[in-house]
């Protein structure tokens, strides 16, 4: 499958995750795109994408992935923290150097 279907195949299961209270989990996406062909490594990647592309995607570990706006400077912020934590450079990832 092209990365370019995928891309808009993630896009379409998000749509439908307004706010935390209505997130979805990796494993629930990976269920929904995978039998159409999809790899995992193409997930992460068309969500990195879509980021990129000012698609406001949130995610927290044990939450899942959710569309909010007002929570990606928080996101920004905790992923920022990690890396540090980490040591991992740039501190701030292409995907989220518009928030």
């Amino acid at each position: 499958m092209k990365q370019r279907d995928v891309n808009l195949y993630v896009a379409e299961v998000m749509n439908n995750h307004l706010g935390r209270l209505n997130a979805i989990k990796f494993q629930d996406i990976e269920a929904i795109i995978v039998p159409m062909g999809a790899t995992k490594k193409q997930i992460r990647e068309a969500i990195r994408i879509l980021r990129s592309h000012r698609k406001a995607i949130s995610s927290r570990p044990n939450v899942g992935y959710y569309l909010d706006k007002t929570d990606m400077v928080g996101c920004k912020t905790w992923l920022e923290n990690l890396r540090i934590a980490k040591g991992i450079l740039p501190i701030t990832p292409k995907s989220l150097s518009w928030v």
